[in-house]
């Protein structure tokens, strides 16, 4: 993998990088990290700036997260690209295992982190689906001992990864778990508004903006859809 992914700099030859979906994180952090945070949501700019770090031909990768994710990743930009992809993929290795223990409190939550095939795609995708697992998993196993606490992660969840915890509120209204939900919507308002006085109320605008675009690209006149939780 490691050799078909190097062909031409950081990438295949034929516009695949090395860490396909970890560039996006990267260079979202790095960006931001030097204030230069409304390059994210322009196409032409971020595709410039992630093929000066691939070193080599890139297809047109977009960053489809909103400014809270900006800030959450911004320590990636204190390691190079390949340094930083190792570290990612190992730390949500790492804490979707321990996730799993926490809901199965099984000593073999590791033997199954390694053994779960999407966890081999992630590794080599460079994705975030290790660190959402691991969110999701820790903060069901916690809901009812710490529901402060899993409300905060799922708070987290909402306020990066928006479509994967849509139907987090409509469960805790079902349970009547008011504490839960009642940190959820705390933090994920909490987080939204740190962004402001580092990024400015203008890049949720461009986000806003880019994600309408995505959405009629990607969704309702794209391919990829049926990859991808939504209404679709």
């Amino acid at each position: 993998h490691l050799w078909t992914e190097t062909r031409v700099g950081l990438t295949n030859g034929q516009g695949i990088p090395l860490g396909e979906d970890f560039i996006n994180f990267w260079s979202g952090a790095a960006l931001a990290a030097n204030g230069q945070a409304h390059a994210v949501y322009d196409f032409a700019a971020f595709h410039k700036f992630q093929t000066a770090v691939a070193g080599g031909p890139l297809e047109l990768y977009h960053y489809s997260y909103p400014p809270v994710m900006l800030m959450i990743t911004r320590p990636l930009a204190f390691f190079p690209y390949l340094t930083a992809l190792a570290l990612w993929s190992l730390a949500g290795w790492a804490a979707m295992a321990f996730a799993l223990r926490q809901m199965w409190r099984s000593s073999d939550a590791l033997l199954y982190a390694i053994a779960i095939p999407a966890s081999f795609i992630n590794l080599m995708d460079g994705q975030n689906g290790l660190w959402t697992t691991a969110i999701l998993c820790a903060g069901l196993a916690w809901l009812q001992r710490r529901p402060l606490v899993s409300g905060a992660l799922f708070g987290l969840l909402l306020a990066c990864k928006p479509q994967l915890a849509l139907l987090l509120p409509l469960a805790l209204l079902a349970e009547r778990n008011w504490r839960a939900l009642g940190a959820m919507t705390g933090t994920a308002i909490a987080l939204a508004a740190a962004t402001l006085p580092l990024y400015g109320w203008e890049l949720w605008q461009a986000y806003a903006q880019r994600v309408t675009v995505l959405r009629h690209a990607v969704l309702e006149n794209g391919g990829t859809w049926i990859y991808m939780p939504s209404a679709f």
